[in-house]
């Protein structure tokens, strides 16, 4: 597992090496992490189930750290062990997927206290998290495939469904995919063929 500290690294011109400030005080592992587009914030996710918005403006390490650097702007409980967060490319949106299976997105522009938009999804849950503009995101997890989630006309986030079943309604633009008729083997299925293979071959030995 990760460290529990998360640290932004400034150089230090007079000691000509980089310095690191210690962000937060998380309880547990981090285990995701991710730049705000301005650069100003630092969102982090955990083993013990949360989401944490930072403040850390340049403002305030350079060319002095000063206080409050670092505090904390936005605390959600994630439902479960954090594995990716993501930010929209414009802010406004923070999205993280939990091991729960969910995706929770919440609308910054409503300040710290604004409702989070939870979304279940009916598969495995999803490993990585990545926006492709303000309003659509694509996860991707254990189920080895490509989520799509969209935030409706009023400002509702759902799934759309796996990009890997060809192209999605009202997405314009999206290459059709054929959809999968390879079944993954198990484990237990590709020793059998492994052992199979080398059955009828020896390894020469002096």
């Amino acid at each position: 597992l990760s460290s529990k500290d998360t640290a932004v690294c400034y150089y230090e011109s007079q000691v000509q090496c980089w310095c690191a400030l210690k962000v937060g005080r998380s309880k547990a592992a981090i285990t995701a992490i991710a730049w705000h587009p301005s650069s100003q914030f630092l969102a982090t996710g955990s083993t013990d189930c949360k989401c944490v918005v930072y403040d850390v403006n340049e403002a305030a390490m350079l060319p002095a750290p000063q206080a409050p650097f670092g505090a904390a702007q936005v605390t959600e409980d994630a439902g479960a062990w954090v594995n990716d967060v993501a930010f929209s490319p414009n802010g406004s949106v923070l999205a993280f997927v939990s091991q729960d299976s969910s995706v929770r997105f919440k609308n910054l522009a409503g300040g710290p206290q604004a409702a989070v938009d939870v979304v279940r999804w009916r598969g495995l849950p999803f490993l990585r998290a990545t926006f492709v503009g303000n309003h659509s995101l694509v996860a991707c997890g254990f189920d080895y495939v490509p989520v799509l989630f969209r935030e409706s006309k009023d400002g509702k986030w759902q799934a759309l469904g796996s990009l890997d079943c060809g192209p999605v309604a009202g997405l314009p633009g999206l290459p059709s995919a054929a959809p999968s008729t390879h079944r993954r083997e198990s484990f237990d299925e590709a020793r059998s063929r492994f052992k199979q293979s080398g059955s009828g071959t020896s390894l020469a030995t002096k």
